[in-house]
């Protein structure tokens, strides 16, 4: 390994101890392919935006983590202010973000499914297009053939979605893991919307 591999190498390393926990970097075995080898400082632009592209992606596959957790605080955080500001509103008149999901979470987990957490398979983030403290990640639900884009903002060095969710509650239950409308009076199950979802193409969809 050369001297300009090795700079790259390690500071493609130290940007991965600073960013969020759990973000898995390619290429940090060493420098970029693409790199040209004689230029660390292109060599560590890379790492830097190979960095910052999975900052994105994770920031875009969070709600999924929070909502499948059931983590109020967690879900609030990982949208812009502005994006949940009126979220839940219809279903609770308490005052804050995270108090009108944890009543929305705590109305419904009697009457849903412990949910899986193989269900985060599913939901995969790819795409992602930054510039100027704005971005784009397609989110990819597999076996659905939809996919949505979000759009994203980084406040404080954190990147947030901006693209505004919808989170309610609708009658219903689940009996043996089955959703049916034969349930008692108050029960409710919990619907959670954001971005619009489009079909893929076809030459977009994966090999049966």
């Amino acid at each position: 390994m050369s001297r300009s591999q090795r700079r790259a190498q390690n500071a493609c390393q130290l940007l991965v101890a600073t960013a969020l926990a759990g973000t898995l970097v390619a290429g940090c075995g060493g420098a970029d392919s693409t790199a040209d080898p004689r230029s660390p400082t292109r060599a560590g632009n890379v790492a830097l935006r190979q960095v910052e592209r999975a900052d994105i992606r994770l920031a875009a596959r969070a709600p999924y983590i929070a909502l499948l957790g059931r983590h109020a605080r967690a879900l609030c955080a990982a949208f812009t202010p502005a994006a949940v500001g009126d979220l839940a509103q219809r279903v609770s008149d308490r005052p804050s973000c995270e108090a009108r999901v944890a009543e929305v979470f705590a109305r419904s987990a009697p009457f849903e499914p412990k949910w899986q957490p193989a269900i985060l398979d599913a939901v995969s983030a790819a795409g992602v297009v930054e510039h100027d403290g704005q971005a784009t990640a397609i989110i990819t639900y597999r076996r659905s053939g939809f996919h949505v884009v979000l759009h994203l903002m980084r406040e404080r060095r954190l990147w947030r979605v901006s693209t505004m969710p919808r989170l309610t509650l609708v009658r219903g239950c689940f009996v043996r893991g089955v959703l049916t409308e034969r349930c008692p009076a108050e029960a409710r199950i919990m619907l959670f919307g954001l971005g619009t979802p489009t079909a893929r193409l076809a030459r977009d969809a994966p090999a049966p």
